[in-house]
């Protein structure tokens, strides 16, 4: 629909004009209408006025635009053209490159060529001249050295003779195996001789001549040789003298001159192996060397066990049963403490030396595969042997006589309980705590968890079973005793009477209540 705006809000149909009938009506919208048509006018000619600004405005920005754009479409034209040349210029010099590395590879390959033949014609006639003169360790390394060339640079480099190559490859196949039946031979007699420098000086040709396993058994073999010879003539002697007296028998020294024999052969060798071999074949040595341990360790420490009798010894102490048993404070059997703590002791140095040794040898495996940690499978298979059984069937014998013995001296001091009247307290606590110390200290030298803690527990199983219940008796004795003074002090008529004093009771009973705080301590 058609309409007229008149102001800023009136709109008028054109059908509602041609129904006004009133001339002021009519006439005051015409002058209505003819003011908006001059204002529009006015704001016509104001914009036609500002025309002209407009389209100079527009001309300026249209040239410098034009202007910018031409510089700025020069310069990537430059721009274009630089990178393009410093493209060209890159792909020559990436070019120039790659022929330069073709060209120092087929040198390097020419220097290598060269290097393996010298090394070769070198190795032909240095190992000829070697064995001619008996000169082992100088042909050892020159066959070490080509050795080395055809790692690093394989058997790939001919020169231009075949025939002379292979003249020279059959030359020093034939003066290697030459070397090696000779090292061998001589190593065989040197050993058979136990000549020791002499045996050191062939066993260091083997790693030069890649033969290193067998030259490892070798020498294990031959120190392990040495030390079973040495530890035979000690066990000789030791059952010898075991056929005298238990004094002239010292099994601690015997066993502990085998570990000597033992670690200072690792310790002498150590840097033998390792310069020569490795870190892995001088863990084989060592163990190697303890396989002739457990023969002849094993050996010794059954052979104390069988002497001391300690089979039938363990067979007496446990053949008393609960119901044999006497009362806390009584001896238990008629097998003298003394001498189970002469074994207990013996034992003792056994197992602490024994401790100490695996220690060592554990020890110098850990530093040579330092920083690397040694193999688990290693180490099960050192601790796996025949004398770390033997030892632990020794700590089976001491554990179960360190408790008898324990109980037996526990009770022996609980029965000559005595008490002077000089002091505050009886000799039993003080005898009991003197004797679970001692054996404590005993188990801990031990150096082993499984006794230290059989130990502790039977320690405990004593204090509150057996001197607990000798408390206990002792405090409802004096008790008694007590009341009965002083009752029979006192009178049946609750007077005074002759009776001697109740005091020395009194101070008795004083004395069991101080034994009681001093064992709570």
């Amino acid at each position: 629909m058609l309409g007229i705006e008149i102001g800023e809000s009136l709109v008028l149909d054109i059908s509602a004009v041609t129904k006004l009938t009133s001339l002021s009506d009519i006439s005051r919208l015409l002058q209505d209408t003819l003011a908006i048509e001059r204002g529009l006018e006015a704001e016509l000619d104001q914009l036609l006025h500002r025309r002209g600004e407009l389209e100079k405005g527009l001309l300026d920005l249209h040239a410098g635009s034009r202007e910018t754009l031409e510089v700025v479409k020069a310069e990537a034209e430059s721009l274009a053209n630089s990178v393009k040349r410093t493209s060209n210029l890159s792909e020559r010099v990436s070019r120039k490159v790659r022929e330069l590395d073709t060209a120092q590879s087929r040198i390097n390959g020419t220097l290598e060529s060269i290097d393996y033949i010298v090394n070769r014609t070198n190795a032909v006639d240095g190992v000829q001249q070697a064995l001619q003169t008996e000169d082992y360790e100088a042909a050892a390394q020159y066959v070490n050295t080509l050795l080395q060339s055809e790692d690093k640079y394989g058997k790939v480099h001919q020169d231009s003779s075949i025939k002379q190559s292979e003249q020279q490859s059959r030359i020093l196949a034939d003066a290697q195996q030459e070397l090696k039946k000779v090292v061998q031979a001589q190593l065989v007699e040197a050993v058979r001789k136990q000549e020791h420098n002499t045996v050191v000086r062939f066993v260091r040709l083997y790693a030069p001549l890649r033969m290193k396993d067998e030259g490892i058994q070798v020498f294990t073999e031959y120190v392990r040789n040495l030390i079973a010879e040495r530890a035979r003539e000690e066990y000789s002697a030791l059952v010898e003298s075991t056929g005298y007296s238990d004094n002239d028998t010292d099994f601690i020294t015997a066993l502990t001159g085998l570990f000597k024999d033992i670690a200072t052969a690792v310790e002498e060798n150590h840097d033998l192996l390792l310069t020569n071999f490795g870190a892995t074949f001088l863990v084989r040595f060592t163990l190697g060397l303890q396989a002739e341990c457990d023969v002849q360790g094993s050996r010794i420490v059954q052979r104390y066990i069988d002497h001391k009798k300690l089979q039938r010894l363990m067979k007496d102490i446990s053949g008393f049963t609960a119901s044999q048993r006497m009362e806390p404070g009584q001896p238990v059997t008629s097998i003298e403490p003394k001498q189970v703590a002469g074994h207990l002791e013996e034992m003792l140095s056994l197992a602490k030396s024994s401790e100490q040794y695996k220690q060592y040898m554990m020890g110098s495996m850990q530093d040579a595969m330092s920083p690397a940690p040694l193999d688990p499978a290693l180490e099960k298979r050192f601790h796996s042997g025949q004398f770390s059984v033997t030892i632990r069937e020794l700590i089976a014998y001491y554990i179960a006589m360190e408790e008898f013995f324990m109980e037996q001296s526990v009770d022996k001091a609980i029965s000559i309980d005595e008490w002077t009247g000089e002091t505050l307290s009886s000799s039993m606590v003080d005898d009991v705590f003197y004797i679970l110390r001692m054996c404590s200290y005993r188990a801990l030298d031990t150096a082993n968890l499984q006794a230290l803690t059989a130990v502790l527990g039977q320690l405990n199983t004593l204090l509150a079973s057996n001197l607990a219940q000798a408390l206990e008796q002792r405090w409802k004795a004096g008790c008694n005793k007590l009341l009965k003074s002083l009752g029979a002090a006192l009178g049946e008529a609750g007077l005074p009477s002759s009776v001697p004093s109740t005091t020395s009771h009194a101070a008795q009973h004083a004395a069991v209540l101080n034994n009681s705080d001093m064992a709570s301590m």
